[in-house]
């Protein structure tokens, strides 16, 4: 019986406007609005889904054209915040005709310092994923991750890095294991369309990521991404972004293709009204891998978003792109085709919904070198009534080789499935009591000539688990330490 070690992938809004911090649904659990009269004031806020206090929120602030994805709102900033948490799952897990046992115990600490034109996050989390099958019996967790974000005066520039180390994909992680998001021991309030599907992680853009929505075999993986962001106000209708990143997603055992990856994005952002913006946008992907392939790939977007406070988070983005594949036996390739994206966060009085879908060439999983990927994510949650809860997820991704040293392996395609429930109960004022189902499944499709997958077809497992969850977020407030 062999021990790995897992760090589970921490999830770390980067900001692209200030109260970046104060943006994390587990320090500051999403709203439902009571009203509106305009997105541009803050408001008075309902009943929480999930059960925390009314609070006032304040509207998103984050540019079309930036790195995060748009969000309900966030909560007024100059405070420093602790929230620490805690959470143990035991169950089953069913696969290949057999029961093993499966659960998994996880510990979070997360401090969030909001003062005058500075705003920091800083997270660190560990635990173990408790599992008998064939792999072993015990995962050691650990994960650590810091933002930065400044505002001077008419400037906001934004620092952040988050690192990752996972026994298997992280499109593999969901409801049950309660990881691959932020803070892995505060599961029950996450926010709807904020989750990481396809390797997005906690409202970041999916275009700078490292994507890993293919499951493939299990393999010990570690992904670290470093992002910058500079956005600039000229007017009050007006702003230019620019954002970069850098990644990388590298393999312990053999058998995988290693990645690195620099993304950049700039785009000019128009505000039509308190709730409209288009922006032009133009993004450039580079993906380099081991064996001296590579491709870059240029996109240009046109883009429109709404929001409404506590209400509505949509945005849309469609245009074309163009690839530039190079490969040790084809040689240079030019391929053009179309790239979108949309994201939808919708809050009612109880409860939220997200729907997410996006159409791109991604870096491959460890599986492709490059992929057109489509992935269209569902995730949602609801009070039922004064004490029950219920959260689901489904995510759904289609990955197909794009560019590989061997033009058969071109026909090779994946095709993955997650979907998970959680219903639960507060059971005293920090902790909550819930049962939990997932389903994993992913397809794998061969071409003539090529005898082996990268894994198997049909593959398929359900875990079933009873949870608790220890968290100050379960109190009207976290540990305030101002």
């Amino acid at each position: 019986m062999r021990n790995a070690v897992l760090i589970p992938a921490l999830a770390l809004c980067v900001p692209a406007a200030a109260l970046a911090q104060q943006r994390d649904a587990r320090v500051n659990p999403p709203l439902a609005p009571v009203g509106e009269s305009s997105s541009k004031a803050p408001e008075a806020a309902g009943a929480i889904a999930g059960g925390a206090a009314a609070a006032t929120t304040q509207p998103d602030q984050r540019p079309l054209s930036g790195a995060e994805l748009f969000s309900l709102g966030s909560f007024g900033g100059g405070h420093t915040y602790l929230l620490p948490s805690f959470s143990f799952t035991q169950g089953s897990s069913y696969r290949d005709g057999a029961f093993n046992f499966r659960g998994n115990v996880r510990g979070g600490l997360a401090l969030h310092r909001d003062t005058a034109g500075s705003q920091m996050a800083l997270s660190y989390n560990t635990g173990a994923v408790l599992d008998n099958s064939r792999r072993g019996f015990g995962f050691g967790a650990h994960s650590l991750a810091f933002s930065q974000g400044f505002t001077l005066r008419r400037w906001t520039l934004t620092f952040a890095d988050t690192f990752s180390y996972l026994p298997a994909s992280a499109f593999a992680f969901g409801i049950y294991d309660g990881i691959g998001r932020p803070n892995i021991g505060s599961q029950p309030n996450w926010v709807p369309g904020q989750s990481g599907g396809n390797g997005s992680q906690g409202g970041l853009d999916p275009f700078f990521i490292p994507d890993q929505s293919v499951l493939g075999r299990d393999g010990t993986r570690y992904s670290n991404t470093v992002i910058g962001q500079a956005a600039y106000q000229p007017s009050a209708r007006v702003m230019w972004t620019a954002a970069g990143s850098i990644g990388i997603l590298r393999f312990r055992e053999p058998g995988f293709i290693e990645s690195n990856s620099g993304t950049f994005r700039t785009g000019f952002n128009y505000t039509l009204s308190a709730r409209d913006t288009v922006a032009v946008i133009y993004g450039l992907s580079m993906q380099r891998f081991d064996g001296g392939s590579s491709f870059d790939n240029h996109v240009l977007h046109l883009s429109y978003g709404r929001r409404v406070t506590g209400r509505l988070a949509w945005q849309v983005a469609a245009g074309p792109n163009f690839n530039v594949f190079d490969t040790a036996l084809q040689g240079a390739q030019r391929r053009a085709s179309w790239s979108t994206s949309t994201h939808l966060t919708h809050g009612t009085e109880r409860g939220m919904i997200g729907l997410g879908y996006t159409l791109s060439t991604t870096g491959g999983s460890g599986t492709f070198r490059g992929a057109r990927t489509h992935w269209v994510q569902f995730t949602g949650g609801r009070q039922l009534s004064q004490q029950w809860s219920l959260h689901g997820e489904a995510a759904f991704a289609h990955n197909r080789g794009v560019s590989e040293l061997n033009s058969l392996l071109l026909q090779r395609t994946s095709a993955t499935w997650r979907a998970g429930v959680d219903l639960g109960r507060p059971v005293g004022r920090y902790m909550r009591f819930s049962v939990r189902y997932q389903l994993v499944r992913e397809h794998a499709g061969c071409p003539v000539g090529v005898p082996t997958c990268s894994s198997p077809s049909g593959r398929m497992r359900h875990n079933f688990g009873i949870n608790l969850d220890f968290s100050k977020q379960f109190s009207p407030r976290p540990i305030e330490l101002d």
